[in-house]
């Protein structure tokens, strides 16, 4: 598959549901009654789906994500990474704020501890032996 984990587990889950033996007709679980294709998603936010028989939905709004394919477990994914992007892009706006206001200096930490040295390497250098 796609080597990433997370992804792996959706898409098995949703396929062994989908493939049944013998087959099933469309939109029945592989053990019979409604199927719900969000249930036992591990990576997807979901509500519901206490009993079997509970709907199960994506906890995420969907509403005004644009491309949507229209298929459940692919719009609760699409939302929740339009979500995740968004919180990752106000971090970002955040701290390229703080470092344009000089608020926050960004700096490696063996560069910072060098520069927090250099006065006492100085002084060190500088101040003759006493005898």
């Amino acid at each position: 598959m796609t080597g990433d984990l997370q992804l792996d587990r959706t898409y098995n889950v949703a396929f062994n549901t989908y493939n049944c033996s013998p087959q099933t007709p469309i939109g029945t679980s592989c053990s019979g009654g409604p199927f719900y294709s969000l249930r036992n998603q591990p990576h997807l936010e979901t509500i519901g789906g206490v009993a079997v028989t509970q709907p199960v939905v994506c906890g995420i709004s969907v509403a005004g994500v644009a491309g949507l394919p229209g298929d459940p477990v692919a719009d609760c994914l699409i939302a929740s990474a339009h979500r995740r992007l968004d919180a990752l892009g106000a971090r970002y706006r955040h701290h390229s704020q703080l470092l344009a206001d000089r608020v926050y200096v960004e700096q490696l930490p063996w560069v910072s501890s060098t520069l927090a040295t250099l006065p006492v390497v100085d002084t060190l250098v500088r101040t003759p032996p006493s005898n």
